[in-house]
């Protein structure tokens, strides 16, 4: 049984929006609920649950951000800015470019109400409260993320285009993803540094060659199939 006592919602912190992917499926609902968890060792944590909800079908997907972590005014303008969300009739899947990888998250789980989902999810965070206070950031990196490392699919001259000495936070990638026959299609545009302080160690290139095109085709379980370089 769930200890309702160790986590407790924050008043007056839901937000909701409604969004509307694509032309193809329904309004989703998008929303933000802030939580206080009550860690064994007395402190505890504010964590921002922000989740997607299809009350068509009830599919249903989650996730959880230290309030640390939310550096927008409104926490689901922040979400939807730094995540490509792809929802299907059965499946969705949150991807997050972070440098050269990319962060996902899918979830197939369906419920008839929202409320259902809500105590889902109050249910998993009180079996890793341990883990939450712990290792916070590192924890949810690791458990609740899967993470394709470009580095073993792309190749490395292609790398060094895009960062040339690997000095780059955030190498200017451009992410689009599709799925069609149970195959998903992660396609990249990589683009060389423009800054004056790197045309220096560059070849001189003709504007229209500062881009590459990755296409990584993945199967149904997030499998690296096949990649095509443009």
């Amino acid at each position: 049984m769930v200890n309702t006592r160790l986590i407790q919602l924050v008043e007056n912190s839901e937000q909701c929006k409604i969004v509307k992917f694509s032309e193809q499926y329904s309004e989703i609902e998008v929303r933000k609920i802030e939580l206080k968890i009550f860690c064994p060792s007395g402190h505890f944590e504010l964590l921002a649950i922000i989740s997607l909800y299809n009350p068509q079908n009830g599919l249903f997907w989650w996730d959880y951000i230290e309030l640390y972590d939310c550096q927008e005014s409104n926490a689901i303008d922040g979400f939807l800015k730094s995540w490509f969300i792809h929802i299907s009739d059965n499946i969705i899947a949150c991807f997050r470019l972070r440098k050269f990888g990319i962060l996902f998250r899918a979830s197939c789980e369906h419920y008839d109400v929202f409320d259902d989902s809500y105590k889902s999810v109050i249910s998993t965070l009180s079996n890793h409260i341990e883990e939450i206070e712990k290792s916070g950031f590192i924890f949810r990196l690791a458990k609740w993320y899967s993470r394709i490392d470009l580095n073993r699919y792309i190749p490395s001259e292609i790398i060094k285009f895009c960062d040339p000495w690997g000095m780059l936070s955030r190498p200017k990638i451009k992410m689009e993803i599709t799925r069609q026959n149970y195959q998903w299609y992660i396609e990249l545009i990589l683009t060389s540094p423009s800054s004056k302080k790197y045309q220096s160690y560059l070849p001189k290139q003709a504007p229209e060659n500062n881009k590459k095109k990755v296409i990584l085709i993945l199967n149904d379980n997030f499998e690296v199939l096949n990649v095509i370089v443009k």
